[in-house]
């Protein structure tokens, strides 16, 4: 995946099995994404106070990406390892 390019993200429906006798069933998921550039910094919030600090090591990991939905135009984290990657 490259930065600034479009990609199909579908996350294929699931079933989580049954709690308390009841069936929990995930819908598929399907996202119109941009890679978007890593920040080198991220704002950690414990609830009480905001503080910069450098990207956590796990956020480094190319499973992670910063994206942007090109629905809703919001950013956030993606777990690719989740998603079937398809190019635009």
């Amino acid at each position: 995946m490259e930065i600034g390019k479009a990609y199909i993200a579908r996350k294929p429906a699931e079933s989580f099995g049954e709690i308390d006798g009841e069936s929990v069933d995930f819908d598929e998921v399907t996202l119109t994404i941009e890679i978007l550039k890593k920040p080198e910094t991220v704002i950690m919030d414990d609830g009480e106070k905001e503080v910069e600090e450098p990207l956590p090591k796990h956020l480094c990991s190319p499973d992670w990406q910063l994206v942007k939905n090109l629905e809703t135009f919001r950013t956030n984290w993606l777990f690719i390892p989740n998603y079937i990657i398809t190019a635009l």
